[in-house]
């Protein structure tokens, strides 16, 4: 399976060749292609992680490629916390390790039926029960839309001072997450201040490149193409090419579009295009 440019996102590369090893048919090698526009990590490579049980043998091609142009590929974990998942995340590390995968980006999670402070000290103790380990993998923790867990610089200061050792711990920040949870980023550079006060910029190892279907501090977390959500193209253009960021790896997590604005079946992925506008730091209305 040889992915173009802009290949599958990783839900669609992970179901399609689970479809061939469902019916029986031998996956011999993935492919992924390196272009000039993998500034944005491709999503395929999610897809490896996830499918490296079932392929052990099959992903040598990605990583050497990916290596070659100074690629470090994060893989994402959802915010559900109990024995099932601890020993699962713990095996995901491990593969991570196996791939050469430097960063893990988790979501940190719910206070959901408790107070905040014990929400904070459930997650510390998570986290030290992960990162008790030999890999040389660092978990990212994302920055939250206030849906689940506030957004607050103060609380991932919190989680990051509190574990028994941090050396492998560091933060993703979300754009979208961020405009959603308060966070004023038309002033990115006084959140950065902040962030850097509290926590230090070194610690932000990854970018989340989002717009926001939301308004400003919904708490909400629904992404919109960029340059077409309440956060806007200049604003996100600015925090991309923030030369405090640099050399940070930036991610696209915009969603696929249809035919219409209003088509249900959302079929093409728009990152091309989306890249080649952030290339050209121009705003196309018509994309």
């Amino acid at each position: 399976v040889v992915s173009h440019k802009h290949a599958f996102a990783a839900s669609e590369l992970y179901h399609f060749v689970e479809k061939f090893a469902l019916d029986g048919l031998r996956v011999s090698e993935i492919i992924v292609l390196f272009t000039d526009e993998s500034v944005m990590i491709n999503y395929a490579l999610v897809a490896a992680i996830k499918l490296l049980p079932r392929f052990p043998k099959s992903f040598g091609g990605i990583w050497k490629k990916a290596r070659e142009r100074g690629i470090f590929p994060s893989e994402i974990k959802p915010f559900l916390y109990n024995d099932v998942f601890l020993y699962f995340l713990k095996q995901e590390i491990s593969r991570c390790a196996s791939l050469g995968v430097k960063y893990l980006v988790l979501h940190p999670g719910s206070s959901v039926n408790i107070t905040k402070e014990e929400g904070l000290d459930n997650i510390v103790t998570v986290l030290n029960s992960i990162l008790d380990n030999q890999y040389d993998v660092t978990i990212l923790l994302e920055t939250m839309a206030g849906k689940a867990m506030k957004e607050d610089t103060d609380e991932l200061a919190y989680l990051i001072n509190n574990v028994n050792d941090n050396t492998k711990l560091g933060v993703c920040i979300d754009t979208c997450h961020l405009n959603d949870a308060g966070i004023d980023l038309t002033s990115f550079d006084k959140y950065l201040d902040d962030f850097d006060q509290k926590i230090g910029i070194p610690r932000i190892k990854c970018v989340h490149v989002n717009d926001s279907k939301n308004p400003f501090n919904s708490h909400k977390d629904r992404h919109a193409n960029i340059g077409f959500g309440t956060i806007g193209f200049d604003t996100l253009s600015n925090i991309i090419y923030n030369p405090r960021l640099d050399n940070i790896p930036k991610i696209l997590e915009t969603p696929y579009i249809g035919d219409t604005d209003d088509a249900k079946e959302k079929k093409y992925p728009p990152y091309k295009y989306e890249i080649a506008m952030i290339r050209s730091k121009t705003f196309d209305n018509e994309l």
